[in-house]
Formats: structure tokens, sequence, C-alpha cells
């Protein structure tokens, strides 16, 4: 996983990659390494999640202004 471009991972390649990184700091193998990967896994898991509630929520109605007539 070198690089900084996550982006062609999957979702679940992510998570199996964030998994094999917290096992690899339980075990002590490279813990500042790993603690990097996971933290730059993390932010690419939550510009995912916040770009689909965008796309979701881009044609939702506006709940505050009421009911309409």
């Amino acid at each position: 996983m070198a690089g900084d471009d996550l982006t062609h991972f999957s979702f679940r390649e992510l998570l199996g990659h964030r998994a094999r990184a917290e096992r690899a700091v339980r075990r002590g193998r490279n813990p500042s390494a790993a603690t990097v990967l996971i933290a730059r896994i993390d932010a690419e898991l939550d510009r995912r999640r916040a770009r689909l509630f965008a796309r979701r929520g881009a044609g939702a109605p506006d709940l505050e202004r009421g009911p309409t007539r």
C-alpha cells in the first residue's frame, strides 16, 4: 500500500488493510508506520462516507421549512 492515493482500493480492501495494520500495532511490528497507515485509511473512509451522504442528501427535501401549501 505504498503511495498517497488510496482511491483505487475498494471499501472492503481498505477495511482489510486497516485490520492488518491494527494487528501489526498490537503485535508491536513497526507500530509508527502502521499507525500512519491507519490514519490515512480512516481519512479515506471518512471522505468516501461524506461524499456518499452528500450525494444521497442532495435530493432530499428540506425539513426545516415545514409543509408547503
